[in-house]
């Protein structure tokens, strides 16, 4: 193995880009984890039948929690975005570098809040028909219970 010599200015570079990088790649880590969840449980609310919620199978509260929970997750992760870009002098030598990571994690994480957002509006229409909302109690599985399901 070669070894060669760097200037103290060049490993610093180095490191900042590398500290970048590795920052970047957590955050993408999050914020996949993150759009996965709302991407199920936007499944979940649009294959969801409105007997459902009524008769109760689908627990709006449990997903109001989790919706909250992801809200939370996507705010401190927004917040960790900004701080740590905060910190570096936009005049630098690699400053564009940086801003390119910058707009990248941004974008990403504002299509993970567009996307929770979304869910929290989904929900929030549907509530009024769940077993916490005002309405009439059906038993829609045992009016239709005749039904038989055929195999295509």
């Amino acid at each position: 193995m070669k070894k060669i010599k760097i200037s103290e200015s060049q490993y610093s570079l180095i490191r900042l880009l590398k500290e970048n990088i590795d920052f970047a790649e957590k955050t993408k880590s999050k914020l996949s984890d993150l759009k996965k969840r709302a991407n199920k449980l936007y499944s979940l609310l649009t294959f969801s039948t409105i007997a459902e919620v009524i008769d109760g199978d689908l627990d709006i509260g449990i997903i109001e929690i989790r919706l909250e929970k992801m809200s939370d997750e996507i705010h401190v992760i927004d917040t960790n975005i900004t701080n740590y870009f905060n910190r570096f002098d936009e005049k630098s030598y690699y400053a564009k570098k940086l801003d390119e990571i910058h707009s990248d994690l941004e974008d990403r994480s504002s299509t993970v809040y567009w996307k929770i957002d979304t869910l929290e509006k989904i929900t929030r229409q549907i509530k009024p028909f769940s077993k916490d909302g005002e309405h009439e109690k059906l038993d829609s599985r045992n009016a239709f219970n005749d039904i038989t399901t055929t195999e295509i």
